[in-house]
């Protein structure tokens, strides 16, 4: 493939999310990559408002990916045949100009506005993405949350879009010196294909490999996401010769692209195995649009994009998608956009924040003469704004400490909510090894076997108290997110069936077997892992009876082995964020939740199908017992957020270390009979009736 640029046009473009500008003002105008950008981030918005019909929206982003590489590549490989070289003083000083001065005002609204809309417990929570969205790794910052099993979701950070941005200004410090490295080739027409080809398919091979593996991975890091930009860089190698001799093909192929990605936008979702080969479809589709406007921009697909309305999105494409999800969130937080009516309003109400952004720092910035005169004054600007961010979200920590300080409730939700120190004994989701732990009084002659997903973690500390006043040893064998039932899980985080949980739950039972223990105790979070009608869990794939079945046949399986084993009913489910409820209905009254709203009813909280499920699972095994301790965390009409002056939930379904420490006598009185030599059954008959009294 050859290079030829003598018949291309220059591009005055910017890529949103942090898009390059091609040339300044000096330079022709591309409008079909305008209105493609605007397509994009069309597409974005109305994923994050709700909009039914597009449900892959989220494939704007890809969009914005491709463009970069094109135009980027534009750029800098006019630059290398004009000069010999890259001057990186004035192409960084131009991304400078072009990506900092408005992310780095919309950083500084968030923190400023966040001291203010945000409890403390979510501020303690966002200030790191602050941090690290100024410092350009948000990417790799949510990567690691979405694959931590307790940490707090990422779906209602207002900095959680940067992630892109991050990625862009990652592929900014590498691309360069990839044409460099090819620009010293004597054969440079040549040699830069071959670096992009082989660079993209190392890329895009680690992306497949990767998404069905560690989705995550996949999904943040920019390694696996640097094809979708060399998808671009090569569309723009294409010579103009061969677009004009085959102006009709050139012309069907964007409308094939316009296709790919609008069946992309509206067919993907949450659940597509995505990126992988999946975001090939978007990716090439965008390719393909470019690609007829390099000689014809008044024909076929690039008529379409050059409409007046795409043309004044693409405009504001990139002040839009800094500002939208911020101000979608907040008016959530708020309470003011529970509908997607009011989600809408408020997208609409972000592109008002916007155009005024663009009007005030983004273009006056970025077209600056003194600035466009001085790279080098450029480049000390984005320094301060990158000092700038980096201190704000430093203050905005500093802040947080100080009113968790002056408010003990602040304190406290901050406390109940901050994770257990982790000691290695919960495997993770990619982990079929068997990790085992001992716990109690380790001397002792006596075993009882903690069996489960981080649903049986939970009841650790109230297991110690008993096992330190009863004198046996505990052994943990314990697997985030796999339940003791014998059924296949899919895992939203990995977005894949966890193939490793069914090798470590048989790995598990096969080592209890061999530790023959005086008992184990046995208990998942069951609610998650059964399609419930009108309930949403991304775990949830198994029915009723499949859950039957599953836990029949583990129970069967340490029945045979002759183990007592004790069964807990899950603990009830408030299926939202506890602390951080009660947090934003103590610091901020104004809210739409008052503190009673953080409690759930028995209806809400538990599935008595689920119970009725796993009653019949033990029914006629002799070892096998079933305890329901429901009226330990229930009164007759509430499932509380705060019992006994305790706070239940450290999250929205794990239960609070003092909490659980509580329930020490109520565990000893199921669990103790099976450890004496006359064993009893434990009753399965649930508690909840005596609650009242209980309390009292």
């Amino acid at each position: 493939m050859g290079l030829s640029l003598g018949h291309s046009p220059s591009l005055r473009q910017t890529v949103a999310p942090g898009g390059p500008a091609l040339g300044e003002r000096e330079s022709s105008f591309r409008r079909d990559i305008e209105g493609l950008r605007g397509i994009a981030i069309l597409l974005v918005v109305a994923y994050h408002i709700g909009i039914p019909g597009f449900s892959g929206g989220f494939v704007g982003v890809d969009i914005f990916f491709v463009l970069s590489g094109y135009l980027i590549t534009k750029l800098l490989v006019r630059e290398a045949l004009k000069t010999g070289g890259v001057n990186l003083v004035s192409f960084y000083a131009r991304r400078m100009r072009r990506l900092l001065p408005a992310c780095g005002f919309m950083v500084l609204a968030v923190c400023a506005l966040g001291t203010r809309l945000f409890s403390p417990l979510e501020q303690s929570r966002l200030w790191p993405s602050a941090l690290a969205t100024a410092g350009y790794y948000a990417n790799f910052l949510f990567m690691r949350q979405s694959l931590d099993y307790f940490e707090a979701t990422t779906g209602g950070n207002p900095l959680l879009h940067t992630w892109s941005l991050a990625v862009e200004e990652q592929f900014y410090l590498v691309w360069p010196a990839l044409v460099i490295l090819a620009a010293r080739s004597r054969r440079f027409s040549s040699a830069l294909p071959v670096l992009l080809v082989a660079g993209s398919a190392l890329s895009l091979g680690t992306c497949i490999w990767l998404t069905h593996v560690r989705q995550p991975w996949a999904f943040f890091a920019s390694p696996t996401r640097a094809w979708e930009f060399g998808v671009g860089a090569l569309a723009s190698l294409v010579p103009t010769q061969i677009v004009e001799r085959r102006r009709g093909w050139f012309r069907a192929i964007g409308w094939f692209g316009g296709a790919a990605v609008l069946a992309a936008a509206l067919f993907f979702s949450t659940s597509t195995n995505f990126p992988g080969i999946a975001a090939m479809i978007p990716v090439t589709g965008a390719a393909a649009m470019i690609l007829p406007g390099t000689n014809s921009p008044s024909t076929g697909v690039s008529r379409l994009l050059g409409i007046s309305g795409l043309q004044w999105l693409g405009k504001l494409s990139y002040s839009w998608y800094l500002w939208h999800w911020p101000v979608i969130i907040g008016a959530s937080v708020a309470g003011l956009a529970p509908t997607a009516i009011g989600r809408a309003g408020w997208g609409l109400a972000s592109l008002a924040v916007a155009a005024v952004t663009y009007a005030i720092i983004e273009n006056p910035v970025r077209f600056n003469p003194v600035l466009m005169r001085r790279p080098v004054l450029s480049l000390l600007v984005g320094a301060l704004i990158t000092v700038g961010g980096i201190g704000t979200a430093l203050a905005w920590r500093q802040s947080v400490l100080a009113t968790a300080a002056r408010s003990p409730e602040a304190e406290i939700f901050g406390a109940v909510a901050a994770r257990p120190k982790p000691a290695g004994c919960l495997a993770g989701y990619t982990d079929a090894r068997v990790k085992q732990c001992l716990a109690g009084d380790k001397s002792a002659s006596r075993t009882v076997v903690l069996f489960g997903d981080s649903h049986a973690e939970q009841w650790l500390p109230a297991l110690e108290q008993v096992a330190d006043e009863s004198r046996f040893k505990i052994i943990t064998i314990l697997k985030a997110s796999c339940p003791t039932a014998r059924v296949p899980v899919y895992n939203p985080h990995l977005n894949r069936v966890e193939f490793e949980c069914a090798k470590w739950r048989e790995a598990a039972l096969l080592r209890i077997r061999a530790l023959r223990p005086d008992a184990v105790i046995a208990t998942s979070s069951s609610m998650s892992y059964v399609a419930a009608p009108g309930k949403e869990s991304g775990y949830a794939t198994s029915s009723y009876e499949e859950w039957r079945e599953g836990s029949r046949s583990t129970f069967a399986a340490l029945e045979s082995a002759g183990i007592e084993t004790l069964v807990l009913r899950d603990s009830p489910r408030p299926n939202l964020d506890v602390p951080l409820c009660l947090s934003r209905a103590d610091s901020k009254p104004w809210s739409v939740i008052p503190q009673q709203s953080c409690s759930r009813t028995p209806a809400e909280a538990l599935d008595p199908l689920v119970l009725q499920a796993e009653e019949q699972a033990v029914r006629g095994l002799q070892r096998v017992h079933f305890a329901d301790l429901t009226g330990e965390f229930c009164y007759s009409n509430v499932c509380a957020a705060i019992k006994r002056n305790v706070v239940v939930y450290r999250d929205s379904n794990h239960l609070a270390t003092a909490f659980v420490k509580g329930l020490a006598p109520a565990l000893a009185r199921q669990l103790l009979p099976l450890l004496s030599s006359g064993s009893t059954r434990a009753s399965s008959s649930s508690q909840f009736p005596n609650a009242l009294a209980y309390e009292r």
